[in-house]
């Protein structure tokens, strides 16, 4: 069994979240994880069970941990073979323990094994969402729907999407196993304006079921929903992690993240060092065309007025689509600049680690060190048209002008 273990934890192509984790989208398809392609079925036509343990999911598992590589999983791919570190190494990575269980049941001889129902939940309930990031759309933000109307890129034919049509039954289906679940992980659009995911808290609160894991990918704007102040539910549970979404400090942040009042996220951070300071809270950065120039400024600004540890802060989330948001596109000589940028930064950051001895520091470093790498991976400079007519579309749209914002970047316009 040692030998299968070793195989799993080596293979190009395995990935534990079709055993552990439950994502469903806005729109209430059921995929293996959020990037992943080609769901399995939607929770509106069949039920939790019927999908999870269905014959194309069970086909797929088999394929996967046999080291068989699937299309679905195109984007982990294309990141590992670019030197950043996917959403599957990270899933493996967290979720070994369940290794043994699944080389257990994933026996040859055995024609159709059931799954038990995941220990990890992904569940967005819906886009809504109080933003309208440059670099989203309306699937994922209930406030690019006008926008998205006049760009003739609307998901559907209203503003909010909602992945479950009866809420009710759900919640039912999932009573049964939430007593198993380890960590529920809340995104959107917008989880904290969101009426289903204080339901889940309440629930939770009910059961008295303060062990599980709680994960936030939030925009860090608004942590109060109906008179229910977020922080005195935290305070309940033993394990809270918050990561912060935010691209870039001032007014380049408020232009990534239209609708962003910086001095707003300065004062959450601050309340929430005060109310709930045993949160685990970290920044996390889609890296993107715009702001890639400014990320080693971003992440010593944030270090050195205490807003985080240094340690906590992520760049991994490198943006692949819209393709003319990629770092790829940026011309070779100006790659080169941002090169030299980001090595001086992590030569800051090593001088940080002798000062304080903290060896996960190097995870900061391989992260900057990776995103170099992914920079010069390809070259996709003829997507610079693209790009420029986006801004320019949006920039009209919004009364903004991107190259004011960043300058650095009129040369492309």
């Amino acid at each position: 069994m040692n030998k299968l273990i070793q195989r799993l934890i080596d293979s190009d192509a395995f990935c534990v979240t079709p055993w552990v984790h439950l994502h469903i989208s806005t729109n209430g398809d059921l995929n293996a994880c959020c990037i992943a392609t080609r769901p399995f079925g939607n929770i509106n036509s069949n039920s939790l069970k019927d999908i999870w343990n269905g014959d194309e999911y069970q086909d797929f598992r088999k394929k996967i941990f046999n080291n068989i590589k699937d299309s679905r999983c195109s984007s982990c791919y294309l990141k590992e073979a670019s030197g950043i570190t996917s959403l599957r190494q990270h899933a493996n990575r967290n979720y070994r323990h369940h290794f043994l269980s699944i080389a257990a049941a994933m026996d040859d001889t055995i024609d159709k094994v059931n799954v038990n129902l995941p220990v990890s939940w992904d569940i967005r309930f819906s886009n809504v969402c109080n933003f309208r990031c440059r670099t989203c759309y309306h699937g994922a933000s209930s406030r690019w729907f006008e926008e998205a109307a006049r760009l003739g890129e609307t998901q559907g034919d209203k503003p909010i999407i909602r992945a479950i049509h009866d809420v009710e039954s759900f919640y039912n289906q999932i009573d049964e196993s939430i007593d198993e679940v380890e960590e529920i992980y809340f995104a959107g659009g917008e989880p904290l304006v969101m009426e289903e995911h204080y339901r889940i808290l309440e629930i939770l609160t009910n059961k008295k079921s303060f062990d599980k894991l709680l994960k936030y990918n939030t925009n860090f704007s608004k942590f109060t929903y109906k008179n229910v102040n977020v922080f005195s539910i935290w305070n309940q549970f033993k394990k809270v992690h918050v990561c912060a979404s935010l691209d870039g400090s001032g007014i380049r942040g408020e232009f990534l993240r239209k609708e962003q009042n910086w001095a707003e996220v300065l004062s959450n951070r601050e309340l929430m060092k005060k109310i709930s300071p045993n949160v685990y809270f970290m920044v996390t950065v889609t890296v993107s065309v715009l702001n890639i120039f400014h990320l080693p400024d971003f992440h010593k600004e944030l270090v050195s007025s205490n807003f985080m540890p240094l340690e906590n802060f992520s760049i991994e989330n490198v943006l692949r689509t819209p393709d003319y948001y990629s770092i790829q596109i940026l011309p070779y000589e100006f790659k080169l600049k941002i090169k030299e940028k980001f090595e001086s930064h992590i030569e800051w950051i090593k001088l940080q680690l002798e000062r304080d001895s903290i060896l996960y520091y190097n995870n900061v470093v391989e992260q900057f060190e990776n995103c170099i790498h992914y920079l010069f991976a390809d070259d996709l400079s003829n997507l610079i048209p693209s790009f420029i007519s986006r801004c320019k579309i949006l920039d009209e749209l919004r009364d903004e002008k991107t190259v004011d914002v960043f300058p650095e970047l009129g040369f492309l316009f």
